[in-house]
């Protein structure tokens, strides 16, 4: 047996990717009454880069603006301030899947991010179907999902390695592996990363219950979250059985319906969506890319 089989590792004591500026600083002040369209076209101006990248996403054919926008507080004026708010924190994010110092691990941070990207566009596919609010949290809480990945290649890779073995030996989900070899697994420290990186409880929760929501109690638990992590634990399914990007944990098990029916989808609404994920996928790729 391995000797790192059950090894207790705290996730709190972790060293957790720094989250980015521009990502740090929307957090901290859209709590904020006095946070506006203009605050944040302020913050997000303030990292040149970042301001082109949300600008050309906004342009792009993803969103099918009529006209073009050429500074972000107009491009907030457009596409309102949650959408904007979170792109901005979504390509923020994009940072911590570029690390060179996993370049070594059998992790491929490229296929991860862009499995992150499918994963957002499902969610926010599958949420707009009854509240176009929810899905533009939706679309973050997909980028964010896999977060724990990072730190967990970055910190024990030879551990994370271990993991790999005991998937491919035993068929298990890399979650399962996770907590049978670790202790806990990746959606604990990325529950962890998002709550101290100040996100609402919403979010932390989605991340923390993106492979098993169905435990949460349904009448004592944040309804947003609650929907929220049901979203996303579809979306990460669809990404995967779609090919969008690579996931580290290629399994797809089955979805009842009525995991489906508890966020509004039926049956009938799924090639269409499935359609709409698949075609806004390539055009958020190309948006980001080209």
């Amino acid at each position: 047996m391995s000797q790192l089989k059950q090894t207790q590792i705290d996730p709190a004591l972790i060293s957790l990717p720094i989250q980015p500026v521009i990502a740090s600083q929307i957090n901290k002040e859209f709590s904020l009454e006095t946070f506006t369209a203009k605050s944040l076209g302020s913050i997000i101006s303030k990292d040149t880069a970042l301001a082109t990248k949300v600008l050309k996403l906004a342009n792009s054919s993803y969103y099918g603006l009529s006209r073009q926008v050429d500074t972000v507080e107009r491009a907030v004026t457009i596409l309102g301030i949650n959408t904007i708010k979170n792109v901005a924190t979504s390509l923020s994010l994009a940072s911590i899947f570029q690390r060179t110092s996993l370049a070594q691990t059998v992790l491929d941070c490229n296929g991860l991010w862009h499995h992150s990207l499918g994963c957002a566009v499902a969610v926010k596919n599958l949420l707009a179907v009854k509240n176009q609010e929810l899905a533009e949290m939706g679309f973050l809480c997909g980028i964010m999902h896999d977060m724990g990945k990072i730190a967990l290649f970055q910190q024990m890779p030879k551990m994370m390695e271990e993991v790999y073995r005991q998937m491919q030996e035993t068929g298990k989900g890399q979650f399962e592996a996770e907590t049978s070899i670790l202790g806990f697994n990746h959606q604990k420290v990325g529950a962890i990363m998002a709550e101290s990186w100040h996100f609402p409880p919403a979010y932390v929760m989605a991340v923390s219950n993106h492979h098993d929501p169905n435990y949460l109690s349904r009448g004592d638990t944040d309804q947003t979250g609650m929907i929220l992590s049901i979203a996303t634990f579809i979306g990460n399914k669809i990404a995967k059985m779609l090919h969008l990007g690579s996931s580290t944990d290629p399994t797809v098990p089955a979805i009842k319906s009525e995991v489906f029916e508890e966020i509004g989808v039926v049956p009938q609404d799924l090639p269409k969506l499935l359609k709409n994920i698949k075609n806004d996928y390539q055009l958020m790729v190309e948006s980001l890319e080209n």
